[in-house]
């Protein structure tokens, strides 16, 4: 197999996923029975031993149930913007139906997050699968940006479910259950990657009321700059139907309005907090407040109006059972889920409430926000046609198999309703985060109710509590 394909693989099996650790097992090519070829490719890479080398060792337990062996990666330094190969050898102990597998990498002291979950034995033998006494074998590739400055990387793995991971009994590992698989000297070729200029959207103040409705319809909306057509989340290219947003505030939210072409409106997931909404087709909002590059909020809405919302502390860590009081309507043009008629798209309106924007961080933020300022944000989409693979829109792709990717998050201007700004709009904020209870049911009004070919899906009430 060549790295193309191994490339390719790895991203049909959920690279290029929206959320970290949120992999659902899906085969390659979806769910369906292995072909004679397929299954002849598992059983080469169940091994009867493991193999007498081995780069680095390891023989980390997790919880008595498997053994990580060890990995095996190039022998010299990894460049930057190059793919390279690495293998992973794990030893069954105990079957461990529900569980996955991750794969993370950092920079120096925790530093620069970077998400590799997969399905492994690209992407057909999911964990959920493995039998006692077998050695998996797990090749996967790896792609490190150009940009990055240091010398050595830490690749790290584990097993997760919901919202825990198999303890680390024994092995080296980062205190959270991610055993440390190997670190990695770093190269260079030729000079310094050019860093990739952020996209900067200015947010206008509203001047008049906004209905959450999902359609839209207010003059403030019709004076909005639109971000302009996302792009693909991966390789930064124009993608294909049209996707883009647009952004308003007042002293109480933070609205987001999307809208997307699409011939095929769809979406099976009925429930709040479903790890597979983003699997389907979603709107999504990363909201990194006071720009730590660490801690910030996720949140998506799906076709049906189902809300999923979530704050990760850093990369990789998500916390569900939190929740922003977003308020979000959707408007559906066309008929939902019938997939065999033609659709004209869809859009969503989004009231992010500003007292949840930072989600648990008690770092210090300005709320309301004041002209000048400047919040972190990223808005993506993605889409799983009738026949095909998982696609990805994104308003500052992050060019690389993660949404995760706080160093990429665009900028957020805040102005006034003329569009102005006071003051240079890179200093952060200094004043301390005012004292609030949550949302209360005071907010915009909502509506329900449209004139055909629409058809409006009411947003839904998610649940509290519950770890994902």
């Amino acid at each position: 197999m060549n790295l193309r394909t191994i490339l390719l693989s790895a991203c049909l099996a959920g690279l290029v996923s929206g959320c970290v650790e949120k992999d659902p097992d899906i085969p390659a090519k979806g769910r369906r029975p292995l072909t004679q070829a397929e299954k002849a490719r598992v059983q080469k890479n169940i091994l009867k031993a493991p193999p007498a080398k081995m780069r680095f060792r390891v023989n980390a337990d997790l919880e008595g149930k498997l053994v990580y062996l060890g990995m095996d990666a190039p022998a010299g330094p990894v460049i930057p913007g190059k793919p390279f190969i690495v293998v992973h050898y794990w030893q069954v102990k105990q079957r461990v139906g529900g569980w996955k597998l991750f794969m993370h990498t950092n920079g120096p002291k925790l530093s620069d997050f970077r998400n590799f979950d997969h399905t492994p034995v690209f992407g057909l033998y999911p964990v959920s699968k493995w039998k006692p006494g077998e050695i998996i074998q797990d090749r996967h590739a790896i792609v490190l940006p150009k940009n990055i400055r240091y010398k050595k990387v830490d690749i790290y793995v584990g097993i997760w479910r919901g919202g825990r991971r198999l303890k680390v009994r024994s092995g080296k590992h980062d205190g959270k259950n991610r055993v440390l698989a190997a670190r990695i000297q770093v190269g260079r070729s030729g000079p310094p990657g050019k860093r990739l200029r952020l996209k900067r959207y200015l947010v206008r103040r509203v001047t008049g009321k906004i209905t959450v409705d999902g359609k839209g319809d207010e003059p403030d909306w019709k004076t909005a700059p639109t971000t302009g057509p996302f792009a693909s989340s991966l390789k930064g290219k124009p993608l294909l139907p049209r996707t883009e947003a647009r952004v308003l505030w007042d002293d109480k939210y933070l609205y987001v309005l999307f809208t997307a072409d699409d011939d095929d409106v769809w979406a099976q997931v009925k429930t709040p907090d479903d790890l597979k909404m983003w699997t389907e087709q979603v709107f999504e909002v990363y909201l990194d407040a006071d720009g730590s590059g660490a801690e910030y909020i996720e949140l998506q809405v799906n076709p049906r109006g189902v809300i999923f919302d979530a704050y990760l502390p850093r990369p990789g860590q998500v916390q569900a059972d939190w929740s922003s009081g977003m308020i979000a309507k959707v408007v559906v043009l066309g008929t939902l889920n019938k997939r065999g008629d033609k659709d004209q798209g869809w859009q969503a309106e989004l009231a992010i409430p500003l007292a949840t924007v930072q989600g648990r961080s008690k770092a210090a933020l300005t709320l309301p926000p004041s002209v000048g300022q400047v919040w972190r944000a990223n808005f993506f989409t993605t889409d799983r046609p009738a026949t095909g693979a998982l696609k990805a829109w994104a308003w500052s792709p992050p060019r690389r198999p993660t949404f995760h990717a706080p160093d990429r998050f665009g900028e957020l201007v805040f102005a006034d309703a003329q569009g102005r700004t006071k003051g240079p709009t890179t200093k952060r904020p200094t004043t301390k985060r005012p004292t609030t209870k949550g949302p209360t049911t005071k907010g915009p009004t909502t509506k329900t109710g449209s004139t055909k070919p629409r058809t409006v899906t009411k947003g839904a009430k998610r649940p509290t509590g519950g770890m994902k």
